[in-house]
């Protein structure tokens, strides 16, 4: 991979970074999880800053009863 294409990919991460936070943070939707589930972590791609493509993990940790919620 030459510098070009390791640059290209950096900046669509932080494009794709800073979507995610405007959807997570910005309309509330993350602190809604954590209200109603717990700690609610994003996870995966999103959480290492490696994204590629639009695409969110959330772990978020709750009673078994509760999963279908």
């Amino acid at each position: 991979m030459g510098s070009d294409e390791a640059a290209e990919r950096a900046e669509i991460a932080a494009e794709l970074r800073a979507e995610a936070r405007l959807l997570l943070v910005e309309t509330g939707l993350l602190e809604l999880f954590t209200r109603h589930f717990g700690q609610a972590v994003v996870t995966g791609s999103a959480g290492y800053d490696l994204m590629v493509w639009r695409d969110l993990d959330i772990h978020m940790p709750c009673e078994a009863e509760r999963w279908e919620e």
